[in-house]
């Protein structure tokens, strides 16, 4: 039994391997039902022993869905160790849509880069102060609030209640408001006069 899930664990390396192969270059998964996909591989495997190469199927599904959990599990690494080496900044955004549904996206800004976190649809709950304060204060808990330099929201007037109250409350960050969304406002001011 042993020896079976050594060679099992063994062979999913090598099956993880040939997938990142694959993602690496770009390679189209329907590679695999090439005849000589198979030929080199085996080629190989007969080398050193039977080994027969992952399908389509296997590589566009269960390796590359491992693939993606470690390269994100390994970006979150980084991206949280330079989040409390240096600081960060975390933004959010307000989204009406059509029909009337609240959407807040959670973004982090840091020298590494932009960290996408979560979206929140609040179609059944009221876009309060009281609902935002309590939609900021998971994701602060979740980057550390030790972490943030300072929190960005849109101008809108919930929005900005609870960007003073958090920065408040916590008093290891600031609040400002979205330049860009203070831009839009001008700019549509500016439009009703014409």
């Amino acid at each position: 039994m042993e020896k079976f899930g050594k060679s099992k664990i063994c062979r999913e390396k090598v099956d993880y391997s040939v997938g990142r192969f694959f993602y690496v270059n770009d390679i189209l998964f329907n590679v695999t039902n090439s005849s000589q996909y198979h030929e080199a591989f085996n080629a190989v495997a007969n080398f050193v022993q039977s080994y027969r190469v992952p399908s389509a199927y296997k590589l566009s599904n269960p390796i590359l869905t491992s693939e993606q959990q470690r390269i994100e599990k390994d970006m979150v690494s980084v991206q949280r160790h330079y989040w409390r080496e240096y600081g960060c900044t975390l933004m959010s955004d307000g989204w009406k849509s059509k029909n009337n549904r609240t959407t807040v996206n959670f973004l982090v800004y840091s020298g590494s880069g932009i960290t996408f976190l979560k979206s929140v649809d609040i179609e059944h709950n009221r876009l309060t102060t009281k609902y935002l304060l309590t939609l900021f204060k998971d994701v602060i808990d979740d980057v550390g609030s030790r972490n943030i330099v300072q929190l960005v929201t849109d101008q809108g007037s919930q929005f900005k209640v609870a960007g003073k109250r958090l920065a408040s409350e916590y008093d290891t960050f600031f609040w400002v408001p979205c330049a860009a969304h203070v831009l839009d406002l001008m700019l549509e001011d500016i439009e009703s006069l014409c």
